[in-house]
């Protein structure tokens, strides 16, 4: 009862506090920095493994099982989620709020890295990723053909990336499960032996002829037409 019966005998002298802390909180509510949209990096990692022509039930058992026994040994984990389709698994790792999150993505990097030699070596790709909130899929597209090949899918899906891209509000843009280009040359040992050939001989003319180089150019009236090698 001291605290009230001496605030209301020196009045004047509450009246000027309770006027200075309304005037700060006024004005650190002024220049309080605030946004629309704030960046805030939630503690979690997502591991996407692409294994192209194995059906659920075994990405489950040969992938997915695997990877969530390991994360589950981490701490503070608030929950796992984990899917399983036609030729694409996910895992989802989200820890309990107040964690940090940067330690908590390398503690899956650990865990994800020290079993990655147990998984199937044909496993296309196996890629993780950190959580962010500025980070948002909110469009998947799969482009299927019948009669197309791979490199005409992927040249249609890299237009679309392009597209995409340049639209208003899209972040990045992304394309998986796009096989990488090879070509294999297959060569006769005995008809080597022949021409008294070695295999560094034939690398060596493989690598000389695998050369995009500039060859100049040719004006033919007004055009102008750029010659390669």
């Amino acid at each position: 009862m001291r605290l009230p019966r001496l605030a209301i005998e020196n009045h004047q002298f509450t009246i000027i506090v309770v006027l200075l802390l309304t005037v700060m909180g006024v004005v650190s509510f002024i220049n309080m920095p605030r946004s629309e949209d704030p960046a805030v990096t939630p503690a979690g990692a997502s591991v996407i493994i692409i294994y192209p022509g194995v059906r659920p039930s075994d990405i489950e058992q040969l992938v997915v099982d695997p990877l969530e026994r390991v994360l589950n040994e981490l701490d503070d984990i608030k929950e796992i989620k984990s899917v399983a389709e036609d030729g694409l698994g996910s895992v989802g790792v989200e820890f309990l709020a107040g964690s940090d999150p940067d330690e908590k993505y390398a503690d899956v990097l650990q865990k994800v890295n020290s079993i990655r030699s147990q998984l199937p070596e044909d496993i296309f790709s196996l890629e993780i990723f950190k959580w962010s909130i500025t980070d948002v899929n909110i469009l998947q597209i799969a482009l299927v053909s019948s009669a197309a090949d791979y490199i005409q899918l992927q040249d249609e899906a890299d237009a679309l990336q392009s597209l995409l891209e340049s639209s208003v509000g899209v972040h990045r843009a992304e394309i998986w499960a796009c096989p990488q280009r090879e070509v294999r040359v297959a060569v006769d040992l005995a008809q080597m032996a022949q021409y008294r050939l070695s295999m560094n001989q034939v690398l060596g003319a493989l690598a000389s002829a695998n050369q995009n180089l500039p060859g100049g150019y040719l004006d033919i009236g007004r055009k102008r037409f750029n010659l390669t090698t």
